[in-house]
């Protein structure tokens, strides 16, 4: 029985016998010596119009500038009530000490920590509330 293949160097059309199948011949087009092969058939490729469009990649999540000023404002805020606890329980303990100058420093340190914490997490809602007014602007027609 015959079959058709196809040379491995110039891809030009070889029939031959399905029992030469795995041997080496020269081919009669480009000369260089080739495996005679039975191709497979693959199996056909579904059309463009059915098949659903794959994506390269996924997209990453979406995340708004602003949720991400917010989250950082949060992060100076907790900071802040981290200071003024340690510096409150440092206070406490001067004072229970007998060191008056120690403790007052330590509790005028607590709040100001605390209040930088406010202040820089106002700014970020602030910066955050300025990008969602620029969104509203550039969204009007």
């Amino acid at each position: 029985m015959e079959t058709k293949g196809k040379c491995q160097h110039c891809d030009q059309p070889l029939a031959f016998d399905t029992g030469m199948a795995g041997t080496d011949i020269d081919c009669p087009h480009c000369g260089m010596l080739t495996r005679l092969f039975i191709p497979v058939k693959q199996p056909p490729k579904p059309s463009t119009a059915t098949a659903a469009p794959q994506p390269d990649r996924i997209p990453p999540p979406i995340t708004k500038i602003e949720d991400t000023l917010e989250t950082i404002g949060g992060i100076f805020l907790g900071g802040g009530i981290l200071i003024m606890a340690g510096c409150g329980i440092g206070s406490g303990i001067a004072f229970s000490d007998d060191q008056p100058g120690l403790g007052a420093s330590l509790a005028i340190t607590a709040i100001a920590g605390l209040g930088q914490g406010i202040i820089i997490q106002a700014l970020f809602r602030w910066c955050a509330e300025v990008v969602r007014l620029l969104r509203a602007i550039n969204a009007k027609p």
